[in-house]
């Protein structure tokens, strides 16, 4: 019976492993397309400030 709990906390214990990995993955995706975005926006600005006189 004692094993059958050990095998369950290392289930559990695998799978928030797993969990934790994907978190970690999908952070660092949402990260380099937040970077993408904020690349975009200044070079759009300075574009934009080229183009138009500052009032």
């Amino acid at each position: 019976m004692h094993a059958a709990k050990d095998e369950t906390s290392n289930r559990h214990a695998a799978k928030l492993a797993v969990l934790t990995r994907q978190a970690a993955w999908h952070i660092e995706q949402t990260d380099a397309a937040a970077q993408k975005v904020e690349q975009a926006v200044a070079e759009f600005a300075e574009a934009t400030a080229q183009r138009l006189p500052f009032p």
